[in-house]
């Protein structure tokens, strides 16, 4: 029975834990996605406080919150959730709008870019078509 608590126990904290890494890992990948988009850095940003705030929270929880003797300080505990709650907030908005950015970018980028066959009339020069009579190439 104990094994069983012991275990449950250590999953618990192997999960609660899991947030803060995984919006880490977010933060990381955003970082390095920075030659698809420079905006990718405000949701990097996003991913940072909201691994920041789990990670804050885990720590609340954790340490200040479970292994105290007697009655915990429910306002002090309580205003320091407030807070974190907060930066949870303030991390979605930013994620939002990183993420609206990033798709702004790409929306201009793939309307910019040139897809599929050119338009009747213009075809395409090829490095390998033989020189055409009568067409004016640049001049050196």
């Amino acid at each position: 029975m104990m094994v069983e608590s012991d275990l449950k126990s250590f999953l618990q904290t192997i999960m609660a834990w899991a947030f803060p890494l995984f919006a880490l890992v977010a933060a990381i990948i955003s970082f390095t996605a920075v030659r698809v988009s420079s905006r990718v850095v405000v949701l990097g940003i996003g991913f940072l406080l909201m691994g920041a705030a789990s990670a804050g929270r885990q720590f609340v929880t954790q340490f200040l919150l479970l292994p105290v003797a007697g009655p915990p300080d429910f306002p002090t505990i309580d205003v320091y959730f407030t807070i974190l709650a907060g930066a949870s907030l303030v991390a979605w908005i930013v994620i939002i709008v990183g993420l609206a950015l990033v798709f702004a970018d790409l929306r201009q980028r793939l309307s910019r870019a040139s897809y599929g066959p050119p338009p009747p009339g213009r075809e395409e020069p090829r490095p390998w078509q033989p020189r055409q009579e009568g067409r004016q190439d640049i001049q050196q």
